[in-house]
């Protein structure tokens, strides 16, 4: 009796050890990769209103990363249409085609509109509607 015991306490032990060997990840860097360090300025930048420099950044963020080229392409679009610079904005959004997702085209909409470009506006509208399909932001558009 004692020996199933000892035995049961035994594997048990060895059960437990082996699962708290498990491999893990390493712990995080204390100071981010340099392309972390990138996108951390870019929206550092847009947060404290600096729209012209965030978009910059993310341009560059686009260059170097292409496996997040289209995100940081769509955050380069916003920041430049909120610096109120349409004409690149509108420029940046045709490069991304069909990847331009709905409420980046509304939003470059609807600056459009703010000013006064209604030609601009109208043709946004229209490829948000295009793009969203029957969808409530179709509606929206």
């Amino acid at each position: 009796m004692k020996g199933i015991v000892a035995l049961l306490v035994v594997t048990s032990v060895a059960t437990a050890y082996g699962q708290t060997q498990e491999p893990r990840l390493p712990a995080p860097a204390r100071t981010p990769s340099e392309s972390e360090a990138i996108i951390q300025s870019a929206r550092a930048l847009s947060e404290s209103r600096h729209f012209r420099e965030s978009a910059a950044t993310w341009q560059t963020v686009a260059a170097r990363e292409p496996s997040i080229a289209t995100l940081a392409r769509r955050e380069a679009v916003r920041a430049l249409i909120a610096a109120g610079d349409i004409e690149a904005g509108r420029a940046e959004l045709n490069q991304l085609d069909t990847a331009a997702p709905v409420e980046l085209l509304l939003y470059a909409a609807d600056a459009c509109r703010t000013v006064r470009a209604l030609d601009c506006a109208a043709m946004l509208y229209r490829r948000a509607r295009d793009v969203a399909g029957r969808t409530a932001a179709a509606d929206q558009a």
